[in-house]
């Protein structure tokens, strides 16, 4: 199972604290709060939810399978 910190979303998505936290707020799946993990769901909300990330999610679960 992909697990993902906050600090990997922040860089894979290239977004900040302040987005990633509005993001769980609007829905998407976390594993656990403080700290913040999140799974191959949350990247899936990502490209649903996002399309302007959606490619950048693809490409961080494709390096996972790897």
């Amino acid at each position: 199972m992909e697990i993902f910190r906050s600090r990997e979303m922040l860089r894979g998505l290239d977004i900040s604290h302040v987005t990633l936290y509005e993001w769980v707020k609007q829905g998407m799946n976390t594993i656990k709060q403080n700290p913040y993990l999140f799974d191959k769901k949350a990247m899936e909300w990502v490209i649903e939810n996002k399309p302007d990330f959606a490619e950048r999610a693809k490409k961080m679960l494709e390096v996972e399978d790897v």
